[in-house]
């Protein structure tokens, strides 16, 4: 039962430099996490403990995704950041023109919304493989089998594939 696993007793914390507004995420026995002191940071589940971090031009306030051994992450200085999952390095990174949703992965492509545009990008190179302009400031992308779809101020909500 859920109840008795969970007791709700704190395991660890980690202090970063500033506001976390991103939601974490957990893969390979790491915590992956952005900060508004322009950090990604990678932290052990289990401890807490620092493993890497990483600097981008400025908050990093969207949750990261993780696929393909790549943590993907957008920063409010409009770029989108592949990063080795174990070790942080840096392996491309996208200008989106505005500043990028949280990524969503699928089927070796990255998918971000930046203003009203929606980019879809080669997982491992970074290269841009589409782009779709709706016009007005787009949600954050979410993927299921094979379809892309964002919500819209303007009312409408799209759906991208094949």
């Amino acid at each position: 039962c859920i109840r008795d696993r969970y007791t709700g007793e704190l395991k660890w914390r980690y202090k970063t430099g500033s506001v976390v507004n991103s939601s974490p995420s957990v893969s390979g026995g790491l915590v992956f996490v952005g900060s508004w002191d322009e950090y990604i940071y990678a932290l052990d589940q289990y401890t807490g403990e620092l493993k890497w971090r990483y600097k981008t031009g400025r908050d990093v306030y969207s949750g990261p995704s993780v696929s393909g051994g790549l943590v993907f992450v957008s920063s409010f200085d409009s770029y989108t950041y592949a990063l080795d999952q174990y070790t942080g390095e840096l392996k491309w990174r996208y200008f989106t023109k505005g500043t990028s949703s949280p990524p969503s992965v699928s089927g070796g492509l990255v998918f971000v919304s930046a203003g009203g545009d929606i980019y879809a990008l080669d997982q491992y190179t970074g290269t841009l493989q589409c782009r779709y302009k709706t016009g007005r400031s787009i949600t954050s992308p979410s993927v299921s089998s094979g379809l892309v779809f964002v919500g819209s101020v303007d009312g409408y909500i799209y759906a991208f594939g094949d």
